[in-house]
């Protein structure tokens, strides 16, 4: 029988559904949690966090969990950084990739961390410096412009002297300066935010003289010194979670067994670097739960090819759920299709719709992936043939693939491009109601490829909102000592618009640094009075630039977040290849003029 329109919307809605959960997936609030599945595993973390909030000094906590692909690994550490926001504390994600020596990597993903967000970019560092001043019990007055994201040298000060009365000895000299350039990093200006991601990533100051304008320091510090400095301050207000999820992929490198112990093939200077800096963190810190997620055999591997004493520090490993139960797989399908059907005009005939009851009998698949993949590889089949038939076995294709089939070479991955180009839909990032939210993750995505394609040393980052809950920059750009604050604007009605213009004006700096363009881009024609266009004059001597974004442009934007999604192997090579983005008037316009 052919599909109804209402069973149409309601299978096309969950083509949405995603099997993988992606390790940068741990920022985004899961939707579907299962209490049936790993729950020991979720206990030990649980159990981890409350002793690590409830601790003000002692040693740091150190955790292992380890299962095949699928089972949940990514799940539970996102678990694990969404229960922080309970006891007041901070995620850290850790990227080896960012440099070999485990401090400096460490400490350029605590910074990368705290700029990072659940709901909003840089929600983490705002919402430490909120907890740290009202531990110091700070009168409004000094740190209202900290709190806002406008801070003065004054009120920085402030802060700092507030902070080191209260917690005393506990705040030596460079954890003050740590402090200094927190309440710049939460600012709501991007040159504030630079200053201190400078200073705390160990790098030279781009402008001379200003770290000294807010009494930080200048003399460099190792950093081993910054890392364990930045760690005091945050725990001083709570527990940090310092998620390590990457020893398979160094395992694989050091041409290890990741499946199992097999022969000694001697020890990895990386590995052992790791193992050390791990050693070295758990000794000098605390108030930290370390969280190692790994395949089974990396962590024996990791065990036999470094230094005794590494294992020796952590919990007795925990291996996650081999198997889904029915319960449990009930619950995960159910759960992730409600999701998927929010807004949708559609009622589920049973609770596991459109898995039969007959398909939850017998042989199983046996991880969560495994199940969601199968779901969406019967979603596709029905929509292909436009019949409606439930699913019957949730056994079969779905254990055949490791991901979502993606292009692998240059042909392919431009025909999936040009295909999603044609899908793209962006009409919600040219709303008036919706452009803060929907177009900020398409020019991301397009300046992260622009910059992949062209070679640049560019940066980019989402704007936090200030005080009003509103966004005066929607995305930030460096490249070395240059910036560019991007805004997008598709309304010109009401004093709005006159007020968009002038925060992006004034809050990019641009009047009084002129390596700073602050760019307004019109992603829909502006209906503008007489006014209107004299006021518009008047920013535009004043250093603003007005570029046209228009829906191709965007489509493109749109079409390479998908790619991003999907992960193919070989997608930066073909982005330096065909430079898809590189082709944009809105690059061309901002970049290149």
């Amino acid at each position: 029988m052919t599909l109804t329109p209402e069973e149409r919307k309601a299978l096309e809605a969950l083509r949405k559904l995603e099997p993988v959960v992606q390790s940068t997936d741990v920022w985004r609030d899961s939707e579907v949690h299962v209490d049936l599945h790993n729950q020991h595993a979720v206990q030990d973390l649980q159990r981890g966090l409350a002793e690590a909030a409830e601790r003000t000094r002692g040693n740091t906590l150190s955790l292992v969990f380890h299962g095949r692909t699928g089972s949940g690994k990514t799940h539970l550490i996102r678990q694990g950084r969404m229960r922080l926001e309970d006891k007041g504390g901070l995620f850290v994600q850790f990227d080896i990739h960012k440099d070999e020596d485990f401090a400096t990597a460490a400490l350029l993903s605590f910074v990368s961390s705290l700029t990072q967000g659940m709901d909003d970019p840089g929600q983490q560092v705002r919402q430490l410096l909120v907890k740290l001043l009202k531990k110091a019990s700070l009168p409004d007055d000094p740190q209202l412009p900290v709190l806002e994201g406008d801070p003065t040298p004054e009120a920085v000060e402030a802060v700092v002297k507030a902070v080191g009365q209260s917690f005393g000895t506990a705040l030596d000299g460079a954890a003050r300066d740590v402090v200094r350039a927190l309440c710049l990093l939460g600012s709501n200006i991007p040159k504030y935010q630079d200053f201190a991601e400078d200073w705390l990533s160990c790098r030279d100051e781009t402008v001379r003289g200003s770290r000294e304008e807010w009494g930080i320091r200048s003399a460099m510090r190792r950093p081993r010194d910054l890392l364990f400095a930045l760690t005091r301050v945050v725990s001083l207000v709570g527990p940090v979670m310092f998620s390590v999820d990457q020893i398979d992929e160094l395992v694989d490198r050091a041409n290890l067994d990741t499946r199992g112990v097999g022969t000694e093939q001697g020890r990895s200077e990386q590995l052992d670097n790791l193992a050390k800096g791990l050693m070295d963190f758990i000794d000098y810190t605390h108030r930290v739960v370390i969280v190692v997620s790994c395949l089974p055999g990396s962590w024996e591997r990791l065990k036999t090819s470094t230094i005794d004493s590494v294992p020796e520090r952590f919990w007795s490993p925990r291996a996650l759920d081999p198997n889904v139960s029915t319960d449990a797989a009930k619950s995960i399908i159910a759960g992730h299709v409600k999701a998927r059907l929010k807004g949708v005009d559609f009622k589920r005939p049973w609770r596991t719709w459109p898995v039969a009851d007959e398909a939850f009998k017998g042989d199983q698949v046996s991880t969560p992936r495994e199940i969601v993949r199968r779901v969406r590889e019967h979603v596709d089949r029905c929509l292909d043939i436009d019949e409606f038939t439930p699913l019957m076995s949730l056994a079969g294709s779905g254990t055949a693939r490791e991901a979502e089939p993606a292009p692998q070479s240059g042909e392919p991955l431009t025909a999936r491009f040009e295909e999603l180009v044609k899908q793209a839909d962006v009409s919600d990032a040219r709303a008036h109601g919706k452009e803060d939210s929907d177009l900020p993750p398409l020019l991301l995505a397009g300046l992260r490829a622009y910059a992949e394609e062209t070679g640049r040393a560019m940066t980019a980052r989402p704007q936090p909102k200030n005080k009003l809950g509103q966004h005066e920059i929607h995305v930030a750009v460096r490249e070395e000592d240059r910036r560019w604050c991007l805004r997008g604007i598709s309304s010109s009605k009401g004093s709005a618009f006159k007020g968009r213009l002038r925060w992006l004006l004034e809050r990019s700096g641009t009047e009084k640094d002129s390596k700073v363009s602050a760019v307004a881009l019109r992603t829909r024609p502006w209906d503008l009075t007489d006014t209107m266009r004299r006021n518009l004059r008047a920013f535009e001597k004043r250093g603003l630039t007005v570029v046209d974004l228009g829906v191709e442009d965007l489509k493109v934007c749109w079409a390479l977040k998908a790619l991003e999604d999907e992960r193919p192997g070989d997608y930066a090579e073909w982005l330096r290849a065909n430079r898809p983005m590189s082709r944009t008037g809105l690059m061309r316009q901002v970049f290149e003029a």
